[in-house]
Order: C-alpha cells, then sequence, then structure tokens
C-alpha cells in the first residue's frame, strides 16, 4: 500500500523546528492554490424562474459553480415596446439549503402589463449570459357583473335579487 503524497511531503521535512515551520508553512500554501485552481468559481447559469403578480415579478435564477460568490446579475426592465430601460437592484446571492439561486424582483409595476426583463448575468472567473424575458403582470380581476344575496330562511338558504 503507498502512502499518501502529503504524508510522504510531511516525512521529508527537515527536522529543525524552524526550518521544518517554513516547510510546513509553504507546503500549505501550495496546498491551498492548488485546490483553488481546483474550485468552481467560474458560473454556469441554470433553470429561470419567475413569477408575476399585478405590481411585481420575482426572479429566481439557479447556477452552479462560483464558490467564492463574486457573479453579478443586474437587472433592467420596460414597458415592451417603449425604448428606456429602468434600472432595478442586482439579483441576490441565496446559498442556502442546498440552494445556489440569484434571486430579486422588479417591483412598482402596473397590472396587467407586458413587460421586458433583461438579466446580465457576468462572473469575472468565467461564465456569463444576457436574457430579455417578456412577462405580463397579472391584471385586476374584473368585478361581478351581478350580485346574489342569500340570507338564512327556516333553515334552508334563499336567494334573494336577481339572478341571471
Amino acid at each position: 500500500m503507498s502512502a499518501h503524497p502529503v504524508d510522504v511531503l510531511i516525512r521529508g521535512l527537515t527536522c529543525h523546528p524552524v526550518i521544518k515551520c517554513l516547510q510546513l508553512f509553504l507546503l500549505t500554501s501550495l496546498l491551498l492554490q492548488i485546490s483553488s485552481v481546483y474550485a468552481a468559481n467560474n458560473t454556469v447559469p441554470g433553470m429561470l424562474n419567475t413569477h408575476a403578480t399585478q405590481k411585481s415579478i420575482s426572479i429566481e435564477w439557479n447556477i452552479t459553480g462560483d464558490d467564492n460568490h463574486n457573479a453579478v446579475c443586474l437587472v433592467k426592465y420596460r414597458v415592451r415596446g417603449s425604448r428606456q430601460w429602468q434600472t432595478m437592484l442586482p439579483l441576490y446571492r441565496v446559498d442556502f439549503n442546498a440552494a445556489n439561486t440569484l434571486a430579486g424582483s422588479v417591483l412598482f409595476l402596473q397590472p396587467g402589463t407586458n413587460y421586458e426583463v433583461n438579466l446580465d448575468l457576468s462572473d469575472p472567473e468565467g461564465g456569463s449570459d444576457n436574457r430579455t424575458l417578456s412577462i405580463i403582470t397579472r391584471p385586476v380581476p374584473k368585478k361581478a357583473q351581478h350580485r346574489t344575496n342569500l340570507s338564512c330562511c327556516a333553515s334552508e338558504w334563499c336567494w334573494h335579487g336577481n339572478r341571471k
């Protein structure tokens, strides 16, 4: 059975305490640099989920990688067909309970309106994506055309008013 390479390196260190400390320090530095090379620091975009309410659009963009948490996703939006983009806060990093996501919301929108949302994902170590989505906010529900009232008549429900 062969020994682990790190064990061989440690056993081969000089016995003088000062030199041994220096060698351990250098070995640790080398191992940390090697491990950082193999860390998944580049970002790979995954599934993009959105949900619209009457006045907002929520965004959740799953990613893999970006172990150093320096990926950024800028958010712009506009009413579909208009020229001027409005800037919102960038998506926020959520790294909790096995979720690796960028999430955020576009707020203070108008009900029943078609919006374009532009997401610009970038990571200095690599990985980027730019997506423009078309999302319609939910409309305000329409009022009922007629009213029907119920009242209790001797333990039976009775209809009152117009029934169409």
